[in-house]
C-alpha cells in the first residue's frame, strides 16, 4: 500500500481519501435502505443480515459494504476524521454529514463513544470562531438526520436508545466484560509470553464452547503475547504518535491525529489489529510523514544555501 502511494502528491493522496469516503458511505447507506425495504421495515430479529442492514436484538443495525455494525465505525474513521477537519469544499461537507447519518446507524456503543470523544477534542482545538460554526454545523446535520430517521426510515428513535442504555447494564457490553475477565485469567497464567498469537478464541471455545475474540485489543494482545509482545506493541503506538507530532503531522494534518486516537479508542472494544483499514491508515501516514520529512530537509538546505550566500556577500563586501 506504501509503495503504491510513493511519489503521489499529499494532494491527491487526500482527494481520494474524501472521494472514497463519499463512495463508501454513499453505497453502503443505499444497501441499507434497500435492506429495510426488503424487511418492510419489520425490525424482529437477530443476526438477520440483509444487504447493507443486519437486525441485532430487533435493532436495524447498518452494516453496508462490511460484516459487522461496530467494525464499520472503525472502516468510517479516516473518512470521518478527515471531512471533519477539511470542511472546505461542499464535496467533504457532504460527506461528513454522510459519516455522521452512517455511524449513528450503526447502533455502535463503543463505536459512537469514541467518536463523540473526538469530536468534542477536536472542538476544543480550534478558535472560538471555528467553535461556533462546528456547533451549528453539527446541530443542521442533527436536525437533518432526525427528520430522515424518524419521517422516511420511520425509526421510535427514543425506544431505540432507551433501549441500548438499558440492555448495556443487562449485557455486559454484549458479553466483552465476561469475555475481558478470561482474558486476564488467561494471562495471569501465562505473563511473560501469554497463550499464543490467535490463540484466545481457540481456547475460548476449548473451555466455554465458544469461538470468540476478545473485542478488546489490548487485552487480546496483553493474554496472547504476554508482558512482551504487550510492550513492544505499545511501544509501537507510542512510536506512531510521536512521528505524527515530531513531523508537525497534527498541525498540517490533524485528521490523521485525531484518527489515531478514534483507532486506539475502538481497540478497547475490537479486535483489529490484522485490518486492512488499519494498515492502510498506517500506509498513508508513513508516506505523508515521508513527503513532509523531504519538504522540511528541502527547505533546510534552501535556507542554509540563503544563508550561506548571504553571509559570504556581506563577507566580500567588508
Amino acid at each position: 500500500m506504501k509503495h503504491a502511494m510513493t511519489g503521489i502528491s499529499v494532494n491527491v493522496i487526500e482527494r481520494a481519501i474524501g472521494i472514497s469516503g463519499v463512495l463508501f458511505n454513499s453505497v453502503s447507506l443505499l444497501l441499507y435502505i434497500l435492506g429495510l425495504s426488503v424487511l418492510n421495515f419489520q425490525f424482529q430479529g437477530d443476526r438477520i443480515k440483509v444487504l447493507g442492514v443486519m437486525l441485532d436484538r430487533d435493532y436495524p443495525r447498518l452494516i453496508g459494504t462490511v460484516p459487522d455494525p461496530n467494525f464499520y465505525i472503525f472502516y468510517n474513521t479516516l473518512f470521518f476524521t478527515y471531512f471533519l477537519c477539511k470542511r472546505n469544499s461542499l464535496l467533504n461537507k457532504a460527506g461528513l454529514l454522510l459519516c455522521i447519518l452512517t455511524n449513528i446507524l450503526t447502533f455502535s456503543r463503543g463505536g459512537l463513544l469514541a467518536v463523540t470523544l473526538i469530536v468534542i477534542l477536536y472542538f476544543f482545538m480550534n478558535n472560538p470562531v471555528t467553535q461556533i460554526k462546528l456547533f451549528f454545523g453539527f446541530l443542521t446535520s442533527f436536525t437533518i438526520i432526525g427528520y430522515v430517521v424518524i419521517f422516511y426510515l420511520k425509526f421510535d428513535v427514543m425506544r431505540i436508545i432507551e433501549s441500548r442504555i438499558n440492555d448495556f447494564s443487562q449485557d455486559g457490553g454484549s458479553g466483552r466484560f465476561v469475555l475481558w475477565e478470561r482474558a486476564w485469567d488467561y494471562f495471569s497464567s501465562n505473563v511473560w509470553l501469554g497463550i499464543g498469537a490467535f490463540n484466545f478464541p481457540d481456547y475460548n471455545e476449548l473451555h466455554y464452547g465458544e469461538y470468540i475474540h476478545v473485542h478488546n485489543m489490548f487485552l487480546d494482545i496483553l493474554a496472547e503475547s504476554g508482558i512482551i509482545g504487550f510492550a513492544l506493541f505499545i511501544v509501537f503506538i507510542i512510536t506512531l504518535g510521536v512521528e505524527i507530532m515530531k513531523k508537525k503531522v497534527i498541525k498540517a494534518n490533524t485528521y490523521l491525529f485525531l484518527s489515531l486516537l478514534a483507532i486506539i479508542f475502538q481497540m478497547m472494544s475490537l479486535t483489529l489489529i490484522i485490518n486492512e483499514m488499519l494498515f492502510m491508515y498506517l500506509a498513508i501516514v508513513a508516506v505523508l510523514i515521508s513527503i513532509k520529512s523531504k519538504s522540511f530537509t528541502t527547505l533546510e538546505s534552501s535556507e542554509r544555501r540563503s544563508y550561506e550566500k548571504v553571509t559570504s556577500s556581506e563577507g566580500g563586501y567588508i
